[in-house]
């Protein structure tokens, strides 16, 4: 069940990713070799990789976005959008 899950397009479903992960994580937990044999088994017998495809296609996804993130933080952090005071005088003359 828990590569079946892997093995789909999981983009756009971030609550699906994480609750995918901590099951397989809590599933992996403690050194439960008959647990981590079965998933090894499906993954030996899945000839064609799909979860590890569509995992390194989220991965990839997920690392554009983040490099697209901090370029904008650098841009953003190259700005000035302080405010210079230049006090003219302007208004406490008479005339």
């Amino acid at each position: 069940m828990l590569l079946s899950i892997f093995k789909e397009n999981l983009y756009g479903k971030p609550e699906l990713l994480n609750e995918a992960l901590l099951l397989g994580i809590v599933y992996l937990y403690n050194g439960n070799t008959y647990c981590q044999n079965s998933i090894l088994n499906e993954l030996i017998a899945d000839k064609s990789n799909s979860a590890f495809v569509s995992l390194k296609n989220l991965i990839r996804i997920i690392g554009t976005f983040l490099i697209e993130v901090r370029k904008f933080k650098e841009n953003e952090k190259k700005r000035d959008f302080s405010f210079k005071i230049v006090d003219s005088y302007d208004h406490f003359d008479r005339k």
